[in-house]
């Protein structure tokens, strides 16, 4: 039983490391306001462009190299580097960690 709890710990310390990094949640958003689980990833570099989360290059660099390896680590999306498509699965725990951090 404890082990199962200490898994639980584990896995909400991630989640949390994930949701604190600068272009998780604007991922997060971008899908869950799309209505295709299917995107580009040079659509999403331009959204969060546009949104003021930086510069192309800039949001380029950490989606590829950080936040999109993390995503796809924890099975909310798949990433296809060759192709450059991106494919939303959902998270549920960690959707509901970042609209709470959001709402703080």
């Amino acid at each position: 039983m404890e082990n199962l709890h200490s898994q639980q710990i584990v896995e909400t310390n991630d989640l949390l490391t994930i949701c604190a990094t600068q272009y998780c949640r604007p991922i997060l958003s971008y899908f869950r306001d799309s209505s295709e689980d299917t995107a580009r990833l040079t659509d999403v570099i331009g959204t969060l462009e546009m949104e003021g989360h930086g510069d192309r290059e800039q949001v380029s660099m950490q989606l590829h190299h950080s936040v999109l390896p993390r995503l796809a680590e924890v099975g909310y999306l798949d990433y296809d580097q060759r192709s450059d498509m991106v494919r939303y699965h959902g998270h549920s725990k960690l959707e509901a960690l970042a609209v709470a951090i959001a709402n703080r």
